[in-house]
């Protein structure tokens, strides 16, 4: 049996039989793994039951995606096939999971019809599918386009899930929750649940949950019993020379210890999570100056340039990231899900929310911009109170984010040890999963014992397929990609280049787009038009080295305090790498 912590066992015997008398839930449950109830399930399952509205806070991974699954389930009328449950979520990977949790538990139900309204999908799926669906759920941008367009009727709504509801108080989702209320029935059930919670979060719940009951349950330290977490430093050069390393060093030193970590560690799956969009050791989040979280495009590349090395070296590798279109998203979600690969390499994308069961590492390429964000990715292990391991690789500006953890936040961080107990996270397997870890195992000692020779990997910017999880390519190699050299900062001159410009629209939900030679990059930043208008290309020379905010660019919207990107952001065809 698996062993567990104490963020999900309670003290006395208790089934989900004493919870909910609906056999058909009951037998759902079962199937889906879930014997006893966690602590969260045990105190806001009834309450909920009783139709009360609940604002509640527990841990990642204890279990909160049953609660309102649970609620919702008994409360549909299935011979009423109009939508009579809204789950919203911040994220399409979690809009999915939580569809796919709610169909496990109700499969037994007759007639009983759940579907997931997402981004980047068509249309016109979302239309036949409100056809037939008791359970709603969906990203705040897409229910609110079907609502306006007049495809999606709330009439019938009785039950609104708020999962994540200290992201979806954020940014560009609150006004969109603010006009999906707005259209919603007066009598309702409202549920909020999230991992965090601060004053100003349960301010802003106020006007959306109307007297609710208080369900906490996060008391101590937010990070997870199970987990244990661990950092290594990068400072030091291999050669003992005392120049620090510039950070095409950094990151070539830490594509060479994931690798070392995973020959040492006795993981099954492993989440790597790297800055999609920013080098976060430039300002920690000890720091409280803002930070430019556009300050390397390259970031996309090193997850495909990683992904590539891992799976070339035996460790099957899948990346993830805002970047792909919904179904390789998609995709890449089924591959880690179903065990194809052992290695998914991700952006921020998956930091909250997704539980893949076998995942027991969680690496830290680069720590994230926030101590929240850090709590959210060492929680996608110890789910359900299993155990993992969870380390960061850091340098001297990160080792200080480090002791914020310890000192601010009371989390546990030691030093990464020369050996690491597969006691620490060991977890049991299924027969299947064992069949299948046997597969990758052997397909790794294969190429440990005949290594291929002479892999390049292509830069990604130029290679239409870098968004794959594997290269097609027929060179291999056993050593990391070679990254480019710094910039050198003893040539001067004049400079120039041409930037092609494309204003924001509604359409591009207020972002701008702007590129160069040889992708595009996203800035949202930049203040938001109402109308969609062509790319404006400009010309124009600068001196070198200079930064990026004296760069002469004469495109309305970058001034008046807009922040840009540095000079790193910016790499014309003529510079040399």
């Amino acid at each position: 049996m698996q062993r567990r912590t104490n963020d999900v066992l309670i003290d006395h015997d208790v089934q989900f039989a004493s919870l909910t008398s609906n056999t058909s839930i009951l037998h759902g449950l079962q199937c889906s793994g879930y014997e006893r109830p966690s602590p969260i399930q045990l105190k806001a399952i009834p309450l909920g039951r009783l139709g009360l509205n609940i604002i509640a806070q527990a841990k990642s991974g204890t279990g909160k995606t049953v609660v309102f699954s649970v609620i919702a389930l008994e409360n549909i009328n299935v011979a009423d096939s109009a939508a009579q449950a809204l789950i919203l979520a911040p994220t399409r990977e979690i809009a999915v999971q939580i569809k796919e949790v709610m169909c496990q538990i109700g499969q037994n139900i007759s007639s009983f019809s759940c579907h997931a309204f997402i981004g980047g999908m068509p249309t016109f799926e979302d239309e036949e599918n409100l056809r037939n669906c008791q359970i709603a759920v969906g990203t705040p941008g897409r229910v609110k386009g079907l609502i306006d367009s007049g495809k999606f009727s709330l009439k019938s709504i009785r039950l609104v899930v708020l999962d994540e509801a200290d992201k979806l108080m954020e940014g560009i989702f609150r006004p969109q929750i603010k006009a999906i209320f707005q259209k919603l029935p007066d009598r309702k059930q409202v549920l909020a649940f999230s991992a965090t919670y601060d004053d100003a979060l349960l301010t802003a719940l106020d006007r959306y949950v109307q007297n609710p009951q208080y369900v906490m349950l996060s008391t101590g330290t937010p990070a997870l019993e199970g987990v244990r977490q661990y950092y290594k430093t990068m400072d030091a050069r291999p050669d003992g020379r005392v120049q620090p390393l510039t950070k095409f060093e950094m990151y070539d030193r830490k594509f060479q210890e994931v690798a070392g970590l995973f020959s040492l560690v006795p993981f099954y799956q492993c989440i790597v999570f790297l800055n999609h969009r920013g080098r976060n050791y430039f300002v920690p989040f000890h720091r409280t100056i803002p930070v430019n979280p556009h300050s390397c495009p390259r970031s996309t590349r090193r997850a495909v340039d990683l992904t590539r090395w891992l799976t070339k070296q035996g460790w099957q590798a899948v990346h993830i990231s805002g970047g792909l279109n919904q179904r390789e998203r998609l995709e890449a979600m089924s591959s880690a899900r179903n065990f194809r690969v052992r290695v998914l390499v991700s952006s921020d994308l998956i930091a909250r929310g997704i539980d893949i069961e076998r995942v027991n590492l969680v690496v830290n390429l680069d720590l994230p911009r926030d101590p929240e964000t850090y709590l959210h990715r060492v929680g996608r292990t110890g789910r359900f109170g299993t155990f993992g391991l969870a380390v960061s690789f850091v340098d001297d500006e990160e080792l200080r984010s480090i002791r914020v953890l310890q000192s601010e936040y009371g989390v546990e961080i030691g030093e990464l040890p020369e050996n690491v107990s597969a006691d620490l996270f060991e977890r049991s397997l299924s027969a299947a999963d064992k069949e299948a870890l046997a597969v990758h195992e052997n397909r790794r000692q294969h190429l440990v014992d005949h290594p291929e020779k002479d892999l390049k990997i292509t830069d990604s910017r130029n290679d239409p397929a870098s968004s794959t999880a594997t290269a097609k390519s027929n060179k291999h190699t056993t050593s990391p990609p070679k990254l480019p050299k710094s910039r050198p900062n003893d040539q001067h001159g004049q400079r120039s280049t041409r930037i092609s410009v494309k204003p924001p629209s509604s359409t591009d939900n207020g972002t701008a787009r702007w590129y160069h030679e040889p992708g595009a990059h996203h800035y949202p930043y930049w203040p938001p038009a109402t109308t969609p208008a062509p790319y404006q290309q400009y010309q124009y020379s600068y001196p070198y080295p200079c930064p990026w905010y004296q760069l002469p660019v004469p495109v309305q919207g970058w001034g008046g305090g807009v922040e840009r990107p540095s000079i790193d952001d910016f790499i014309p065809p003529d510079l040399p790498f």
